[in-house]
């Protein structure tokens, strides 16, 4: 089983250790859990523009695709998915928006 954890914080911090625990907690469960990890403050990801290409033509017409392409490869390719981040005032921190 492959689970990708993305960390969404703009720097390390809290979110960044409960990703730590959360693998600590599968892996006791099943030791053959194969993890990766994005850290989303490391990739200088662009914001989104709303040009609305990715929804119509898939994520190879998005502008930005050679930076948002690597971060949709490991996504795709995983059985599951953690998301991690710190919430701002009720809202994501504008990085994540873009994932």
């Amino acid at each position: 089983m492959r689970i990708l954890t993305i960390n969404g914080g703009p720097h390390k911090g809290n979110t960044w250790r409960l990703t730590e625990i959360v693998r600590k907690i599968l892996y006791k469960c099943d030791q053959n859990i194969e993890f990766h990890e994005i850290h989303l403050a490391d990739i200088d990801l662009p914001f989104c523009t709303g040009c609305s290409n990715c929804f119509r033509n898939g994520h190879a017409a998005c502008p930005h695709n050679q930076k948002i392409q690597p971060v949709m490869d490991p996504i795709e390719e995983s059985d599951a998915v953690i998301f991690s981040v710190p919430c701002f005032q009720g809202h994501l921190p504008g990085g994540k928006k873009v994932v």
